[in-house]
Formats: structure tokens, C-alpha cells, sequence
């Protein structure tokens, strides 16, 4: 499929954003799983942790979604980044946590900053040479 140079790269966006919740989900759940069978490292880092584990699944994301867009690699990663954010702040009202918005703005401008660096190494990774 050809994308024209004005066209805005939807699939590639919510292909990594999604790839990025499952990452922060799958890691966070093993940190609850080693919480839980009693290695208490974890409780006294665990904002750190989870902030470590989010803009990991951030650039995981960005990467795969520069990889399938193979173009406008800055555009998708900082999309993906922004995007897979709102998806934690969407899961996060859902669980009832408290929304700290000064706190989320910062996440989410570093998110897309990270995901805009993230977006730029999958297009160059995609090979897609002209």
C-alpha cells in the first residue's frame, strides 16, 4: 500500500501504541509476580519502576511503528508515543487512580520526545532506501 506524502500514518500509530501497552502490561505484571512470590526490591522503587517500564514499552512501540511505516518515522514515534500514553491514562482512570494532570503533561511531553527518536531509528531500521 502507497501512502501519498500528505497522508497522516493512522496504522502504524495505533499498531505501536498498542504494541507499547501490551509491553507495559506484560512487564508490569511480572513485577507484580515477583512482588508477590516475595522479592520486596520492587515496593521500595516501584513509581521508578513502573515510569522505567512505561517509556520502555514507549520506544518498543515507536520502533515497531517506524518499522511498519517505513516513512515519516519522527510523525509515527511521536504519535505512538503520545498515543500509547493516553491509553495509560485511559487505563488508569478505569482502575480509579488519581490523575496528577501537571504530572501526566511532563509523561506525555517526554513520551512524545521519546517516541519521536524511537519512530526515527524503526525507519532507519526498515531499510527503506530511495
Amino acid at each position: 500500500m502507497f501512502q501519498n506524502e500528505t497522508s497522516f500514518p493512522i496504522r502504524p500509530i495505533i499498531y505501536g501504541s498498542l504494541i507499547s501497552i501490551g509491553i507495559i502490561i506484560l512487564l508490569s505484571l511480572i513485577a507484580n509476580l515477583l512482588t508477590e512470590f516475595g522479592w520486596s526490591g520492587i515496593i521500595q522503587w516501584s513509581e521508578n519502576l513502573f515510569l522505567s517500564l512505561t517509556y520502555l514499552g514507549v520506544i518498543a512501540g515507536s520502533i515497531l511503528a517506524g518499522l511498519k511505516s517505513r516513512e515519516q518515522g519522527w510523525l509515527t514515534g511521536m504519535g505512538s508515543g503520545i498515543f500509547s500514553l493516553v491509553w495509560v491514562l485511559i487505563l488508569a482512570v478505569l482502575i480509579g487512580n488519581s490523575i496528577h494532570w501537571g504530572y501526566f503533561l511532563v509523561k506525555l511531553l517526554i513520551s512524545g520526545f521519546i517516541g519521536t527518536f524511537g519512530g526515527i531509528i524503526g525507519v532507519n531500521l526498515s531499510g527503506n532506501r530511495f
